[in-house]
């Protein structure tokens, strides 16, 4: 249960990135390189805390390296192309291409991890399908011209997204915070040059408050949240996963609504509860008649 509670948190967590871009009007390669530089920097200081208290040790074995930097840069074009999604199409057209990417992570369970598909995670995906829906059914939601570059900006951030899911789970048996920061490294030393050559160096200098605001996403949105996610991920069925994954959104529309004000209507509330339902009721263990009472 504590597994869940850690990615469910996490998703929460990932909900209230779009208060912080609300204010944030710069450009998604820069966002998302401070995103992971600020994250680097966090976990480099937790992993020397641990490491020097002997709560940690070990690297990472030669044959998981090409993972860990393909899971890096999945993370990095993941955010990457989200940003641009939201730049060039409609918040809604962006987050509908974006929240595809549970169908893969489960399309794709059975097959990488031999996971038998359960009856009640067809019926929650149906459930919580539907409640994303309604969550993002609403005005102007409908397609426009010239919106549906931005659309395929969502489609390919979906399924970086995934890969950022399956190569989690493939790696869960690394320590998360040892994940999460060569992850956050690998995609810094990419980002990092692509942003100094298309910005020049005036990228480096940012106000205070941009810089306070990229710090919170580098640190609590990126390093909190992935170490959470990825913990959680190793005692989660990946199926159920692809599933929870759409509290997301529905977080997403309770902090607009707490911090900006966005009033959702009926509808929204309606698919927020069956998205919250569909969730619990993969949480919900069946007892085991053979335990000792």
């Amino acid at each position: 249960m504590l597994r869940y509670v850690a990615v469910i948190t996490a998703l929460i967590i990932w909900g209230s990135a779009g208060i912080l871009g609300r204010y944030l009007a710069l450009p998604s390669l820069l966002i998302v390189t401070y995103r992971v530089l600020f994250g680097a920097g966090a976990l480099g200081l937790v992993n020397g805390v641990l490491r020097s208290s002997g709560s940690l040790s070990g690297r990472p074995t030669r044959q998981r390296w090409p993972l860990i930097i393909l899971s890096g840069l999945c993370l990095a074009l993941n955010w990457v192309f989200f940003f641009q999604a939201i730049a060039t199409t409609e918040v809604v057209n962006a987050v509908l291409a974006y929240y595809t990417a549970p169908v893969w992570v489960a399309a794709t369970a059975p097959f990488l991890f031999k996971e038998r598909l359960e009856r009640k995670t067809l019926v929650a995906a149906v459930v919580a399908g539907l409640g994303l829906f309604l969550v993002l059914s609403g005005p102007g939601a409908q397609l426009g011209p010239g919106e549906l570059a931005g659309i395929g900006w969502g489609l390919l951030a979906a399924l970086f997204y995934a890969g950022v899911t399956l190569f989690g789970r493939l790696l869960r048996d690394l320590s998360p915070v040892l994940l999460v920061l060569w992850q956050c490294l690998s995609a810094a030393a990419v980002l990092l040059p692509v942003l100094l050559l298309t910005a020049g160096a005036g990228a480096l200098r940012l106000d205070p408050l941009p810089l306070l605001l990229l710090a919170i996403l580098g640190v609590i949105h990126t390093a909190g949240a992935l170490v959470l996610y990825f913990w959680g991920l190793a005692g989660v069925k990946v199926q159920h996963l692809a599933v929870l994954s759409y509290l997301d959104p529905v977080a997403a529309v309770l902090f607009a609504f707490l911090f900006l004000g966005e009033r959702p209507t009926g509808m929204v509330l309606l698919g927020g509860v069956l998205i919250l339902g569909a969730s619990l009721l993969l949480t919900i263990r069946k007892p085991n008649p053979n335990a000792a009472a």
